[in-house]
């Protein structure tokens, strides 16, 4: 009897002791997790500081986190298992940090490598694996790539269930459906519509019957009102809204913003067939009913734009000078005012006024697209009045512009536009040789990005078109079929490389 207490006394310990050690590797594993976000994090700070090498190396921490923690304990026992479970969540979440971290450095190789491992060592962990579907159908949408990011997104779909008051997927999952549905019919046209936006109604009807009087049911609502505008059943998609609006109201919590339902109703009236009247009311109504909120001075902007098409010229410039002054929280809607207003006073044949603003929006929204267009802007009337000194004065203002932007801001989808920009400007000064050099460079500094690989085509393009220079233009391409090997592109790049060389021989 006393073997058998010992026995078993000494099993209890050794249970103990297995749980104790997978909850140590557990507690281990969040630790590790977390020191190595709060790194990053602060490196995400400013990016632009931050060499390659570093980077490398805080994905090569990440993948090391993701390779260590041995599982432990009997896999019988609830305990383990479960703590076991969290473990494998929290390699995988690693593995998929360390691979955004080598998007972010446009290694697209080494970035699906690690999708790859995640999908095929922790299949048994849906969270993850739908993580890995979201971003494989992103990186396939962003190729153009209609069909293979569809499926992607449906496996999001069908593993995750959707909360809108949620972060990551679940907060994003319920907009997948319509997203599919449109585009499937970006792939085949307007003839796949049907199937896919029937489907699409059925998922989010199955989320209001099952979910009445939630949130979840007036986010479903939302997205059925969308899917009626797709489909050109505008009167539907209105009377749905209205009514999703006042229940948004009502709601302590809502899902959704309440005016940004009025807004929508007033774009779809312009885009449909209601009178001019009938949207500008609505819009009004946005201002007057919502005027704390950011779709008032929008709204305010799309008022502009209706008065100006009925020719009210003055009372389009009130609404648009109504921007700054009663927003000037709301800078990037007050720069699109600016420049609108600068190119409406051309219109009307205001130039010495427009000249005025357009050259005062690069000093007073510096950071916007509208000051980056405020240049090109007054390139575009020299050419348009045939002025020859007014146009070389704003060309060289413009590239003078564009280079200081670009040496300013080493990074950033703006950087990259005033590039593009200067690009422009040095082909329109026939500079075309400088011209495709900053092509190919910009391009090739985007390089693993869809947008890279159409800038270095267009070099190519450039070189063939306004250099006559075939051996250039084949170069270009090679360099592009190299450094795009894996895509649809890059083999394209190679195979009109070759074509063009043999048509020169």
């Amino acid at each position: 009897m006393r073997i058998l207490v010992l026995t078993i006394g000494l099993g209890v310990l050794l249970i103990g002791c297995g749980e104790q050690a997978i909850v140590g590797q557990r507690y281990r594993a969040e630790r590790a997790l977390w020191n190595a976000n709060r790194e990053l994090r602060l490196l995400s700070v400013r990016p632009e500081l931050v060499t390659k090498d570093r980077w490398l190396t805080m994905a090569a921490q990440y993948e090391a986190l993701a390779s260590g923690f041995v599982q432990a304990g009997p896999a019988e026992d609830t305990t383990s298992t479960g703590e076991a479970h969290r473990i494998q969540t929290i390699k995988a979440r690693a593995l998929i940090t360390a691979a955004q971290i080598h998007s972010s450095l446009r290694d697209s190789t080494r970035m699906m490598e690690l999708y790859d491992r995640v999908d095929t060592e922790f299949a048994d962990v849906p969270t993850v694996r739908a993580e890995v579907a979201w971003a494989r159908g992103q990186i396939a949408e962003g190729k153009g790539e209609w069909a293979r990011a569809s499926v992607e997104y449906q496996g999001v779909v069908d593993r995750i269930d959707p909360d809108p008051g949620g972060t990551g997927l679940p907060g994003l999952v319920m907009r997948l459906p319509l997203h599919i549905a449109r585009l499937a019919v970006r792939e085949a046209g307007d003839s796949a519509m049907g199937p896919h936006y029937d489907e699409a109604g059925r998922y989010y009807n199955n989320v209001i019957r099952g979910h009445p009087g939630s949130n979840l049911e007036l986010e479903a609502k939302y997205f059925l009102a969308n899917l009626a505008v797709d489909l050109g059943d505008r009167t539907r998609a209105t009377g749905e809204l209205r009514g999703l609006e006042e229940r948004l109201q009502e709601s302590d919590s809502p899902p959704r913003n309440p005016a940004e339902i009025r807004f929508l109703i007033g774009m779809i009236q312009l885009q449909g067939n209601a009178s001019p009247d009938s949207s500008r009311r609505t819009f009004l109504s946005v201002i007057e009913d919502y005027p704390e909120e950011s779709v008032a001075p929008k709204s305010l902007q799309i008022l502009a734009g209706i008065s100006a098409e009925q020719g009210q010229t003055e009372k389009a410039l009130t609404y648009l000078d109504r921007i700054p002054e009663e927003y000037p929280g709301a800078e990037q809607v007050a720069a699109e005012a600016m420049l609108a207003k600068g190119l409406l006073l051309e219109q009307n044949d205001r130039w010495p006024e427009a000249l005025g603003i357009l050259r005062a929006l690069p000093k007073t929204y510096p950071f916007s697209e509208p000051a980056l267009m405020a240049p090109l802007k007054v390139v575009a009337h020299g050419l348009r009045v045939e002025d020859t000194d007014h146009l070389s004065s704003a060309l060289e203002t413009a590239e003078r512009g564009y280079r200081e932007f670009a040496e300013r801001y080493p990074s950033g989808p703006l950087t990259i536009s005033a590039r593009e920009k200067l690009v422009q400007v040095l082909y329109l000064q026939e500079r075309y040789e400088e011209a495709v050099s900053e092509l190919t460079s910009l391009g090739e500094s985007l390089t693993g990005t869809p947008q890279g690989a159409a800038l270095l085509v267009n070099a190519a393009r450039m070189a063939l078109s306004a250099l006559q220079d075939t051996s250039q233009a084949a170069d270009i391409l090679d360099l592009t079929g190299t450094l795009y090997a894996k895509d649809e592109i890059g083999r394209w790049a190679s195979a009109e490389a070759s074509r063009l060389r043999r048509a020169k021989e």
